[in-house]
C-alpha cells in the first residue's frame, strides 16, 4: 500500500525537515543508542558554522577540520566556534554537556540509561530544554539536542565570511 505523503507547511525548509526527521528517529532507539547518534548528528553542525564564517580559504580550512587538524574533534570545534563569537556561553555549555553523555554512553561497556545519576544530573544542566523540569533527563536532552540546532541554525543565518586579509604593502 504506498504511503501517504504529508503536506510540508510552508514554513519547513528542506533542513527543518531533516532535523525533524533526525529527531523522530531518535524515539525508538535505545537510551544509548539516541545519545550516540543526537550527538553524531549535532557534532557536524559546528563544523558547517565554522566553515560559512572563515575565510574562504577552502584547502586550508580542509586541513584544519581534517582527523589531523586543530579542529578535528568536536570539542575544538565547539571551543573555537566561542571564541569566534558565533556561539553563546550558553549554547556552548550544552554543546559540551551533550559531548559529555555521548561520552559516558560511548565509552560504558556496562549497560546505562539516562536516569543514571550522572546522565541525570547532566541532562538537568541543559538550558535549552522546554521541557517541564520534571520531564525524564532522555526527554531533555533530546528537548535541548533541537534546542541546540535551532541556535546554531539561527547563527548560521547570521553569519558572514571572513575576508581574507590584505595585508601586503
Amino acid at each position: 500500500m504506498p504511503r501517504k505523503t504529508k503536506k510540508v507547511p510552508k514554513f519547513r525548509t528542506p533542513h527543518l525537515e531533516r532535523v525533524m526527521q533526525f529527531r523522530e528517529s531518535l524515539t525508538p532507539e535505545t537510551d544509548r543508542g539516541c545519545a550516540v547518534a543526537a550527538a553524531a548528528f549535532i557534532d557536524e553542525e559546528p563544523k558547517v558554522l565554522l566553515m560559512s564564517a572563515l575565510a574562504n580559504e577552502t584547502k586550508l580550512i580542509e586541513q584544519a577540520v581534517s582527523q589531523s587538524g586543530p579542529l578535528a574533534n568536536f570539542s575544538a570545534r565547539i571551543d573555537f566556534a566561542l571564541l569566534m563569537g558565533l556561539l553563546s556561553r550558553a549554547v556552548w555549555r550544552d554543546l559540551h554537556l551533550i559531548r559529555k553523555i555521548r561520552n559516558d554512553f560511548a565509552h560504558s561497556p556496562a549497560p546505562l540509561a539516562f536516569d543514571a545519576d550522572r546522565i541525570s544530573s547532566r541532562c538537568g544542566e541543559l538550558s535549552h530544554s522546554w521541557r517541564e523540569k520534571d520531564a525524564s533527563p532522555r526527554h531533555h536532552f533530546t528537548s535541548a539536542t533541537c534546542g541546540t540546532l535551532a541556535c546554531i541554525h539561527a547563527s548560521l543565518s547570521r553569519t558572514k565570511r571572513l575576508e581574507t586579509g590584505n595585508f601586503d604593502r
